[in-house]
């Protein structure tokens, strides 16, 4: 069951107000910090209520028109800050998942640019040519020691990379 004071903080709405007629019911904190005004602020993000900020005064019993803008404008700030950092720890949490996916599997794996640059190697590839992402990473696939093999074998990657650059998707084993 959620709080009566959660419940109004959805409607994006902010209470100010004496502390004691906004929560009237024993607060010790209240009770044992003296506290006389009270500022609940929503916080949201696309109309989603994010967090409640709450603030309370020891020497005032109203929160003034100027200082009730600005807490308003800290807490929308607050709350796209808030996203960014849930995103990003998001962020991080897929790609730790994706990496270990990508270093886990048994084939070569290698994410190139449109112009054949390696942005990415998985683990596999590069302990069984015995070589360092360093030497790979943002240098072109064509001159790496995947493929320091024969001409034809060479010709053969290139058209498979062609296909992929003209949008086809393509499977293949290349022995």
């Amino acid at each position: 069951v959620k709080s009566p004071h959660v419940m109004h903080a959805k409607t994006g709405i902010a209470t100010y107000g004496r502390y004691s007629d906004i929560r009237p019911e024993i607060d010790i904190v209240r009770d044992s910090e003296h506290l006389k005004a009270l500022a609940m602020i929503p916080i949201l993000y696309e109309g989603e209520l994010v967090s409640l900020m709450n603030l309370a005064s020891h020497t005032t019993n109203t929160i003034p028109k100027s200082t009730k803008t600005a807490l308003e404008l800290l807490a929308m700030h607050v709350g796209t800050a808030l996203i960014r950092v849930r995103s990003q720890d998001e962020l991080r949490k897929s790609e730790t998942r994706f990496r270990a996916i990508f270093n886990s599997a048994f084939h070569f794996i290698a994410l190139l640019t449109p112009e054949g640059i390696v942005q990415e190697i998985n683990e596999t590839a590069l302990s069984f040519f015995s070589t360092s992402r360093e030497e790979v990473v943002g240098k072109p696939l064509m001159e790496s020691p995947f493929l320091n093999t024969s001409e034809e074998y060479r010709e053969r990657f290139q058209q498979a990379v062609s296909q992929v650059l003209d949008d086809t998707y393509i499977r293949r084993e290349i022995k």
